[in-house]
């Protein structure tokens, strides 16, 4: 709790030499450890980071967490430290794990799928395959088909019943990458699969009024996404009117008293003249690429 404390003031290397201290008394306590990554990594020391993760994993072999932020650790690292890898417990065991950049975060990835199973840790094993999807994501078209399988491998067990919002989340990666990808029928399909998931979600879970507008405001993103499935499309006047809608949706939710009404591209159109223009902004990829 001290070095949190610490941490939040912004005293990150008092923070650290108080997890650092904890370590002398209790050497094997993961959570120390794994939280001693977490800071390190946030400093941008991501090989001391991976060390600590490592160090996290030595005495809980399924530590999800520790596997994943090692991953995104090892992602972000330009070069294996040797000295450090000598001394991991978990890279002299697999020596891939001393790989970084995008394939040093799959090594991570896939190393704890091997701790984490389907059938004990479903969960985990849904988190970690989500995690992999990501990645394959963030390399661009060539690697979409296999991030497409890794997001449906995690939507196996990530299911709505279970985990509606992890299972939304990996929707809103699926949609964005077919939108990405141009293939906009199968983007349109799973924005509709997202409204009902979404709806379904709130109905089934007996939320306050208040719960229930701070979840629309969160999965906001589901109406962008609609707006942006237009724009792809060419349909301009359609994606307008979307936006128009969204936004005038959120604020209903955020102030009372305003009106949810908006209007048609038609309406618009009757606001404008020679010395007149509209400007709109809508935060999305697409919005601003076109």
């Amino acid at each position: 709790m001290r070095g949190l404390a610490l941490w939040t003031l912004g005293r990150s290397q008092e923070a650290i030499a108080c997890y650092d201290e904890a370590l002398k008394l209790k050497p094997d306590d993961d959570g120390v450890w794994f939280m001693r990554g977490i800071w390190l990594s946030d400093l941008g020391r991501y090989e001391q980071a991976i060390a600590s993760f490592d160090q996290a994993l030595k005495f809980k072999p399924d530590y999800h967490a520790a596997w994943y932020h090692r991953g995104l650790a090892a992602g972000n690292s330009a070069i294996c430290n040797p000295l450090l890898a000598s001394q991991s417990p978990i890279a002299s065991k697999n020596p891939h794990l001393n790989q970084r950049g995008y394939q040093g975060a799959l090594a991570s990835y896939e190393e704890g799928l091997k701790y984490c199973l389907q059938d004990t840790h479903p969960e985990i094993w849904g988190r970690l395959h989500h995690a992999i999807g990501k990645a394959h994501y963030s390399q661009g078209h060539t690697y979409y088909p296999q991030a497409v399988t890794e997001f449906n491998e995690a939507l196996k067990t990530l299911t709505l019943e279970d985990f509606p919002e992890a299972h939304l989340e990996i929707l809103r990666y699926l949609t964005r990458l077919y939108l990405n990808w141009g293939k906009t029928v199968k983007a349109e399909e799973l924005q509709r699969k997202n409204t009902d998931t979404l709806r379904r979600f709130i109905e089934s879970s007996n939320h306050s009024e208040a719960s229930q507008t701070k979840l629309q405001l969160k999965y906001s993103w589901i109406q962008q996404l609609t707006v942006d499935i237009a724009v792809q499309s060419g349909n301009w006047c359609a994606a307008l009117e979307l936006a128009e809608q969204g936004k005038n949706a959120c604020l209903s939710w955020l102030l009372a008293g305003w009106d949810e009404t908006s209007p048609t591209w038609q309406e618009m159109k009757q606001l404008l003249n020679p010395t007149t223009a509209i400007v709109y902004s809508h935060l999305s990829d697409y919005a601003l690429h076109t």
